[in-house]
């Protein structure tokens, strides 16, 4: 399960203080809102499929982190969609392979920790993290 969460950090980092300033796009920011909705219900369908199998402690915090809805508004807050990277086009690009892969991917992949392998998800998550 913290494969799954961890997935999810790829994609909805929240921004430290970064000396890159921010980028307005609006129809990246629109693309980068879609792909984290779309990730997040990807992420909680698969949460449904092992659901049982987390700490009931922490299953409801699990659940709130994969609802679509609160994974847009934590997208809102990320380096990427914002646009404060060196490179925008690369951060742009990145996202999106990342996605797809996501996308490709079984539950299975994911829970098995796949999406590391996937050098555009690596590259995402560096980004975020800078």
């Amino acid at each position: 399960m913290r494969v799954l969460f961890l997935s999810l950090v790829v994609f909805i980092s929240f921004c430290k203080k970064s000396k890159q300033k921010e980028i307005f796009d609006p129809e990246w920011r629109e693309k980068y809102l879609e792909i984290s909705f779309n990730t997040c219900k990807k992420l909680e369908s698969c949460f449904k499929d092992s659901e049982s199998k987390i700490n009931p402690k922490l299953k409801n915090l699990v659940k709130s982190e994969y609802k679509p809805e609160n994974c847009s508004e934590k997208s809102k807050k990320s380096k990427i969609y914002l646009l404060k990277v060196k490179n925008p086009e690369e951060a742009k690009n990145a996202a999106t392979e990342c996605f797809v892969a996501l996308e490709k991917m079984s539950c299975e992949d994911l829970k098995k920790n796949k999406l590391n392998e996937v050098s555009a998800c690596k590259i995402t998550r560096l980004l975020q993290s800078d």
